[in-house]
């Protein structure tokens, strides 16, 4: 994804609150006395970032804690693929928002199953239907489980890239480090021995 930009988004479910802070960086970081060295000219008034969120860790003894989806591998890559494969011939819809539009209804339908409203095996089917029917496709069953299918294949062959690997080696040799996930167990699990991070 070549798009620069910052995005800060919060949503509301239940008695909690999600708030998704997004800095995208195109550079090649590099790291010098432990911390990403910044890619701006003026670098004395840039940089601040990391150092802050370490001198916060330090003080509070707390913990680095990295979110498994669209964190530590591309989320959208496996929705895109299967869209292009299975729905592109029938709307011109922009993915990108597609796959936004997706991520709302996965979490409603998550929600949704613990409150045992709709089962577990529903909530993917759930999350296609809606978001299609959003820009006036229509979604059988049968067509949700095969884009699901589609789905699961990309799914299989999802990687960390090679910087986050980097800021990955670094923090585990300098802080306590942690994955966080709001995903269901099985296909977490599967995401972490897929990306080789379940050691």
């Amino acid at each position: 994804n070549e798009k620069r930009g910052i995005s800060l988004t919060s949503t509301k479910k239940g008695k909690m609150l999600f708030i998704a802070l997004k800095n995208n960086c195109l550079d090649n970081i590099t790291f010098e006395d432990g911390s990403p060295i910044t890619t701006k000219e003026d670098k004395e008034h840039h940089g601040f970032g990391t150092r802050s969120i370490k001198r916060i860790v330090e003080k509070y003894n707390g913990n680095v804690i990295f979110d498994v989806d669209d964190t530590l591998y591309d989320l959208m890559e496996p929705f895109e693929k299967a869209h292009k494969e299975l729905m592109a011939a029938r709307t011109d819809a922009d993915c990108e928002e597609l796959f936004e539009a997706s991520r709302t209804y996965s979490d409603e339908a998550f929600c949704m199953s613990r409150e045992g409203k709709i089962s577990e095996d529903e909530e993917f089917a759930y999350r296609v239907q809606k978001t299609y029917a959003d820009v006036g496709v229509e979604v059988s069953k049968e067509e949700a489980k095969q884009f699901e299918e589609r789905y699961r294949y990309y799914q299989k062959h999802i990687q960390v890239p090679e910087i986050t690997k980097q800021i990955l080696d670094h923090c585990k040799e300098n802080y306590r480090i942690g994955i966080l996930t709001n995903g269901t167990t099985k296909n977490q699990e599967k995401k972490l021995e897929t990306l080789g991070l379940d050691h």
